[in-house]
C-alpha cells in the first residue's frame, strides 16, 4: 500500500503526463478524423469525378451532369429558373446581379444606421 505521500507524488505525475499528451492526442485524433472524411467525401464524389474525366476527354465545351437536370431540385423550379446546359443565360445572371447590388446596398444602409447608433 502507498503512503499518502507516494499516492499525491503518483497523481501528480499521471497528471503531469496527461497534461502534456492531451494536445498530442487531440491533433492525433484531429489528424485521423479529417483523413476519414477526406477518404469518405472522395469515395463519395468518385463516379463524379470519372464523369467529368470522361467528358474532358470526348468533349471541349463545358460540363453538365444530365441526372442534374432531371432531379427534384431544378424541375420543382418554375421553367424561367430551371437550369438549363450551357450555364446560365443573360436573364438569369441579371437576377444574380440585381440580388447582389440590393444586398450591397442593404449591408450599407445597416453599417449606416449602426454607426450613427453609435454616436
Amino acid at each position: 500500500a502507498l503512503t499518502p505521500q507516494q499516492q499525491q507524488l503518483v497523481e501528480q505525475a499521471v497528471q503531469h503526463v496527461t497534461t502534456d499528451n492531451l494536445e498530442w492526442a487531440c491533433q492525433l485524433i484531429e489528424h485521423a478524423a479529417t483523413d476519414k472524411a477526406v477518404q469518405n467525401t472522395d469515395d463519395q464524389l468518385a463516379q463524379f469525378y470519372q464523369a467529368r474525366a470522361k467528358h474532358r476527354e470526348r468533349e471541349r465545351g463545358p460540363f453538365y451532369d444530365p441526372v442534374y437536370f432531371s432531379g427534384r431540385y431544378p424541375t420543382a423550379l418554375p421553367d424561367q429558373l430551371r437550369p438549363r446546359p450551357g450555364g446560365l443565360q443573360s436573364h438569369h445572371q441579371r437576377v444574380y446581379d440585381d440580388f447582389a447590388r440590393h444586398a450591397t446596398a442593404a449591408a450599407s444602409a445597416a453599417a449606416a444606421a449602426a454607426a450613427a447608433q453609435q454616436q
